[in-house]
């Protein structure tokens, strides 16, 4: 099974549809039909510090390690990469709110985004979007040839960032599947959390 198959970091591409920049903070901050910067009080500074300073500091060493980044996408560019023949690994890492998906043009209905993903995508898409149930079981009724990964709870875009670091630094030269990565990391924080504990 093609998700089942070693995965390089080559073949995966991180998917930004929330601003990665100062000026696509700005853009959004004045639209009324976008949400998460206003999250930040509409502050640049908050939203950098949070969100675009982490991302600058850990874009280099994914890119290094072949992953493509890709800022300030569209539903259409999104569309388009599901039908990339080069990658087999989506990460669209965005927000959610009210059952919709925020992209760089528009905040989208889950039921349009299924119809976008192509009927015979047989990779993984991974949602680092928080709590999109919704979209995953639609997806899932949708395009059952679709392996899907999401985040069942809320966590900080620093976090997420953080982990898709270290993902690609364990999957890199692992001759591993991308879902068996996250599963041996995964269990990996697991460890270490509970060994925290242990010592307190």
């Amino acid at each position: 099974m093609l998700t089942e198959t070693a995965t390089r970091p080559d073949e995966c591409v991180l998917v930004f549809g929330i601003p990665t920049s100062r000026e696509a903070f700005l853009r959004d901050r004045d639209r009324p039909d976008k949400d998460f910067t206003r999250r930040f009080a509409g502050l640049w500074r908050r939203y950098d510090d949070e969100v675009a300073g982490p991302l600058r500091a850990v874009e280099p060493e994914l890119t290094g390690r072949g992953v493509s980044v890709e800022h300030d996408t569209t539903l259409a560019r999104f569309g388009e990469l599901l039908q990339h023949e080069k990658y087999r690994v989506v990460i669209l890492f965005s927000h959610w709110h009210k059952n919709m998906v925020e992209f760089a043009d528009a905040m989208t209905a889950a039921d349009d985004i299924v119809a976008i993903v192509p009927e015979d995508f047989s990779g993984v898409l991974d949602l680092c979007v928080c709590h999109p149930e919704g979209l995953t079981e639609s997806i899932r009724a949708e395009r059952p040839r679709c392996r899907m990964r999401f985040c069942r709870g809320a966590a900080t875009p620093f976090f997420w960032l953080s982990f898709y670091r270290a993902l690609f630094e364990h999957l890199d030269g692992a001759n591993i599947s991308y879902l068996t990565a996250l599963t041996e990391l995964a269990a990996g924080l697991l460890g270490t959390l509970r060994g925290e504990r242990g010592t307190e």
